[in-house]
């Protein structure tokens, strides 16, 4: 059975900021994405390493935006 998980991709672009991440659902549906590039894998390993963070705490509060 497959689990939730983070992806860190090259997105092949060729920008300066090649690098992406998502969030995949169980069903191998991504359910959440970066809204950034990052210049390197590891700036991107860092970003997913953080949220994990976030979220192992408290997290990070929501907030509701529009109707």
């Amino acid at each position: 059975m497959r689990q939730v998980h983070f992806e860190v991709y090259n997105d092949g672009s060729g920008r300066s900021q090649p690098w992406r991440l998502r969030l995949v659902a169980a069903n191998g549906e991504p359910v959440a994405s970066g809204g950034e590039g990052f210049s390197s894998k590891a700036n991107a390993d860092r970003s997913v390493k953080r949220i994990i963070e976030l979220v192992q705490g408290e997290g990070p509060p929501i907030i509701e935006v529009g109707d």
